[in-house]
């Protein structure tokens, strides 16, 4: 009786073991119904590798489909054995590779020895975005004859296809900044150089996708010049000029490369208004002698807006002409050119 007490309770034992092994294999088969994409984009950064993945999975929501991302910049694409390495380490049905514009890209399905398919989304003058989203239209094209059957799977596959046009996306929202910097002026006649403060409060416009803007643009710096003279009737003298210069000017900004990318160069020129005050101290005369009037000139911009935190990390470089005629400084300009640094924030 021990004896059959004993292979009983072994019997159990194994038909418990062998149920809970069947039931995970089960389950693992289960969840192993959703078909597994591998995105490779090793040339991608940011927002255009952020813009590509949103579109593929917005093109896939609702199929059994999962996405995973790798950006290995090490994998040679033309060597079938890494790819499916790469495929095997993520478990992957499909991987899709694409180059920095998306001009390349490559297509494997993991099952079988098949080549891999090439493609490419055409240059437009339609932007990033829509590409993007003619990219995701054509790997769901090479995804959808390996999926199970579903109606919802037929539904979302009779609406996009390699031949659907790109969604155009919405205008682009107008945002304003506001900007303070500070560096150093270095005029452009006899004034020595001097530090400079600016502002400036900027409207990005909608039209091509937020690359126009208007600004607003204050600075002021206060350039001083110091100097020694022989009067014949008066004997040496020395003075000091102090220029307070306060500067005005409306801004036509344009980034040719949009705002989609980490490193953003900008470019703009407008017209300026220069307040010019100038006093002098001189050991000829006791007290200060001053003059003041207002000057129309011209500002060029060119500067480079980095991403960071809510805004921009800002390098500025501006070059500005006014003439500067008062009989204390003589026939000169109050021209300068400023670099500078600073952050705009972005409401």
């Amino acid at each position: 009786m021990k004896g059959l007490t004993r292979r009983g309770i072994h019997l159990a034992t194994a038909v418990v073991f062998w149920m809970a092994f069947t039931t995970s294999t089960q389950e693992a088969h289960a969840d192993r119904q959703a078909h597994v994409l591998l995105l490779i984009t090793p040339a991608l950064r940011g927002d255009q590798q952020r813009d590509l993945i949103q579109s593929v999975e917005a093109h896939l929501s609702g199929l059994p489909v999962e996405v995973h991302t790798t950006s290995n910049t090490s994998l040679d694409v033309f060597d079938v054995s890494a790819v499916k390495k790469t495929a095997a380490f993520f478990n992957a049905d499909s991987v899709v590779w694409t180059n920095s514009d998306l001009g390349d890209a490559r297509f494997w399905n993991m099952e079988g020895d098949s080549q891999p398919l090439a493609f490419s989304v055409p240059d437009t003058d339609e932007g990033w975005l829509p590409r993007c989203e003619a990219f995701a239209s054509i790997v769901l094209s090479m995804i959808s004859p390996r999926l199970p059957a579903s109606p919802q799977q037929r539904e979302s596959t009779s609406v996009q296809g390699p031949e659907s046009k790109p969604v155009e996306p919405s205008n682009a929202d107008s945002f304003v900044t506001l900007q303070f910097r500070i560096g150093v002026n270095f005029p452009t006649s006899r004034l020595n150089p001097s530090a400079i403060a600016g502002m400036a409060a900027e409207i990005v416009l909608p039209p091509l996708d937020n690359r126009l803007s208007i600004a607003l643009d204050a600075s002021f710096t206060r350039p001083r010049l110091e100097g020694e003279g022989n009067d014949p009737g008066l004997g040496a003298y020395s003075y000091v000029n102090s220029v307070y210069e306060l500067k005005i000017a409306a801004d036509l900004i344009v980034r040719p490369l949009g705002l989609k990318y980490a490193f953003i160069p900008l470019l703009g020129a407008g017209p300026a208004v220069q307040f010019l005050k100038t006093t002098q101290t001189s050991t000829l005369t006791e007290g200060r002698n001053f003059e003041q009037n207002l000057e129309i000139g011209l500002e060029v911009l060119l500067g480079l807006d980095v991403a960071m935190g809510p805004g921009f990390l800002v390098l500025d470089l501006r070059y500005l002409y006014t003439d500067l005629d008062h009989r204390l400084t003589g026939d000169t300009n109050g021209g300068n050119v400023a670099t500078s640094l600073g952050y705009r924030f972005r409401f």
